[in-house]
């Protein structure tokens, strides 16, 4: 028994499916256009692409010679973000 008078399951009682997790799907393709789907998913389809192509322009400056700090304070974005993007593999 607990504080409350009440006796605890034990771990051999299998769970209940109502309260189970679902499972989350691994991640899907991203459409290469936005044909077909709601306004609010063609602008996140637009969001990723920027994002991507922010990527892309943040390892170009680091290239080029451009320290960490000084790509943070141009794009706005912190050190952390920006570190995270150089070290992370080409876009994925």
């Amino acid at each position: 028994m607990n504080d409350r008078g009440s006796v605890r399951p034990t771990l051999g009682i299998p769970p209940r499916p109502e309260l189970s997790v679902p499972v989350l799907s691994k991640r899907t393709a991203t459409p290469a256009e936005p044909s077909g789907i709601s306004e609010a998913e063609g602008k996140l389809v637009a969001y990723r692409q920027v994002v991507e192509s922010r990527d892309e322009l943040i390892r170009e400056a680091s290239a080029q010679g451009v320290s960490e700090a000084r790509i943070a304070k141009l794009t706005g974005h912190s050190r952390n973000t920006v570190r995270s993007i150089l070290g992370s593999a080409a876009s994925p």
